[in-house]
């Protein structure tokens, strides 16, 4: 049987006892003498590479270590793992470390790391009584989502593209013909509260590509400014787009110089065109059905 568990079954009880223990600063009582436990929980922290998988008696004894260590709760101050690496002190910043993860991650970015796996949720697998079930390799992912062609940003006559980083809501232009890695510049972060991102052409007159991007939460439709689309150059210009699919910009439809939308509403699936610069619902033509 497995030792050996994804990050998601770390136990339900242990998290909320050692998250208590160090709001409150408590150190938990050692059951040996110090020098024998740090030199197990030294072996095991030892055992995992960061990001790699990792067992739940490594993880149980990389919280411990904090706990030994009377870590104090701070939401801006970092302590380090029994390898030097530093994690926020803070609730999520205990979840990554114990994970033993890339970053400290946060109360948003923390479900990029959680899975269920294949198999799907299981009674008991939250709490170690899955082990009878054999463990399920994770499903391939991608590392990047909103990619979106966006013309030429970079000024040598090819067009580029953008994307959203999954892990850390990081907007990257990437340069065309091919797109490399090493071609990436990072553009903005915090782009993982946006649920649609559409590039739509210059709508600004400035001859570059603008965005237009849905907000998660409030549904409210914003156009950014290239090259750069900052927080600086971004424009609300309407409201309960959350309610729409399929957003797709689609260049000039109505003959007035200026690129138009495309959006589904789900309640009739019938096909509106949004004339630019302004996609205002009082521009909407309905213009097919069945969609």
């Amino acid at each position: 049987m497995s030792a050996f568990v994804r990050r998601p079954a770390v136990r339900s009880a242990l998290l909320a006892a050692t998250l208590g223990a160090l709001v409150l600063g408590v150190t938990a009582p050692s059951q040996a003498a110090p020098a024998p436990r740090a030199a197990a929980v030294k072996s095991a922290a030892a055992t995992s590479t960061v990001g790699g998988e990792i067992s739940r008696t490594e993880m149980i004894q990389r919280v411990q270590y904090w706990i030994d260590k009377g870590v104090p709760y701070s939401q801006s101050r970092y302590y380090p793992d029994l390898q030097g690496r530093s994690y926020r002190t803070d609730c999520s910043g205990l979840v990554s470390m114990a994970w033993h993860l890339p970053i400290s991650a946060t109360t948003w970015s923390l479900p990029e790391y959680f899975a269920w796996g294949s198999c799907g949720a299981r009674a008991g697998l939250a709490n170690d009584h899955a082990d009878p079930f054999p463990a399920e390799p994770p499903a391939a992912q991608s590392n990047m989502t909103h990619l979106t062609p966006v013309g030429d940003l970079d000024g040598d006559g090819k067009p580029d593209i953008i994307a959203v980083e999954k892990r850390t809501g990081d907007l990257y232009r990437y340069s065309g013909p091919d797109f490399g890695g090493g071609s990436r510049e990072k553009l903005g972060f915090g782009w993982n509260g946006m649920s649609d991102i559409v590039g739509i052409g210059d709508v600004t007159g400035d001859k570059v590509a603008d965005i237009l991007a849905v907000d998660k939460d409030s549904g409210d439709l914003y156009r950014y400014s290239g090259p750069h689309y900052n927080g600086s150059t971004r424009t609300k210009i309407g409201t309960n787009w959350n309610t729409m699919t399929g957003i797709t910009g689609v260049g000039d439809l109505d003959g007035d110089g200026v690129p138009d939308l495309l959006a589904i509403d789900p309640s009739d699936h019938k096909l509106y065109r949004y004339s630019g610069p302004g996609f205002a619902g009082g521009s909407r033509v309905r213009i097919g059905t069945n969609w």
